[in-house]
């Protein structure tokens, strides 16, 4: 049966962007997985120009989305309450004060390993808190010509600004117009 709570059925909708695949299969798999304890997922596929006007206006229950980018990105647009509102991409509406304090120091802090402390501790924020559930992360694969010096892999990915090609290996194309 469907679970319920005071008479109320546990039952939401979804919406994601259709004519995507991945979104598709993972909507029908989390409908089928959610039935089999009696919460019912109810699958909306949405044009991407509606589905964006949903989720600004913040209607809706759940979504499927994507976030991309690297690790160390400014989290302002996405975590800080003061994006809930039409300006930003708050559109859970995570509203945690030592986060956004957090994040305000994030964007003011120079210092990288002060700054990697701080990422870590709002982090540690959004895993107890869990505005998302976060299912994936892709893993990513980068391609660096040869040329390129002092490339090193960091636990939290590269540093381009580091990287240097020596004066004998550089080239310039120059194109007509």
């Amino acid at each position: 049966g469907l679970r319920d709570k005071n008479g109320r059925d546990f039952r939401f909708s979804l919406i994601y962007s259709s004519g995507y695949a991945l979104y598709d299969r993972l909507a029908r798999t989390l409908k089928d997985q959610m039935a089999r304890v009696g919460i019912e997922v109810v699958p909306e596929p949405y044009e991407w120009s509606a589905l964006l006007q949903r989720l600004k206006s913040r209607n809706f229950e759940a979504n499927i989305a994507a976030w991309g980018g690297g690790f160390l990105q400014d989290p302002y647009r996405l975590w800080h309450s003061s994006q809930i509102g039409d300006a930003g991409c708050n559109y859970v509406g995570f509203d945690n004060r030592r986060a956004d304090a957090i994040i305000d120091k994030i964007r003011v802090t120079l210092d990288e390993n002060q700054r990697n402390k701080l990422f870590s501790r709002l982090h540690h924020i959004l895993h107890q808190q869990q505005p998302y559930t976060f299912l994936y992360t892709r893993p990513s694969l980068r391609l660096v010509d040869r040329r390129f010096k002092n490339v090193k892999i960091y636990n939290l990915g590269l540093k381009y600004h580091q990287w240097y090609v020596p004066k004998d290996k550089q080239s310039y194309v120059k194109r007509s117009k």
